[in-house]
């Protein structure tokens, strides 16, 4: 599954302050989730998300730690999201189609994954 932001993780990163809705805070979310402070990297990414999100790779990253804590449907909500905010997001449907078939959902996770070769015909991650 991918998610993070892609050659975000690079950047050193500076917090401005505390939860703004800022790209260095985003990256520094990013940040903590990639070392494994998951707990931390939540907060951050529900506070974004509960005050105007528009960052596809805030809910895709959320997404990814609620499908690891075992909640599907919330997951499959922030999946598509990340989608809603940028329909062109392969890792996105990528990762909507794998929570699709956790749930037993498999009809629902081929049309994805179809929508995902459609967008990259060369994908190599489905």
């Amino acid at each position: 599954m991918k998610g993070f932001g892609q050659n975000n993780h690079d950047k050193k990163i500076y917090k401005k302050s505390f939860y703004s809705l800022t790209e260095e805070n985003i990256d520094y979310a990013i940040k903590l989730h990639l070392k494994g402070n998951i707990s931390e990297a939540i907060k951050y990414y529900k506070y974004f998300i509960d005050n105007g999100n528009k960052d596809a790779r805030v809910f895709c990253n959320y997404g990814l730690i609620l499908q690891n804590l075992g909640d599907l449907e919330k997951a499959q909500q922030m999946m598509e999201n990340a989608i809603h905010v940028n329909p062109d997001d392969i890792f996105a449907h990528n990762n909507l189609a794998g929570i699709l078939q956790e749930l037993g959902k498999y009809d629902s996770a081929e049309e994805i994954l179809n929508k995902t070769l459609e967008l990259d015909p060369k994908n190599s991650i489905t």
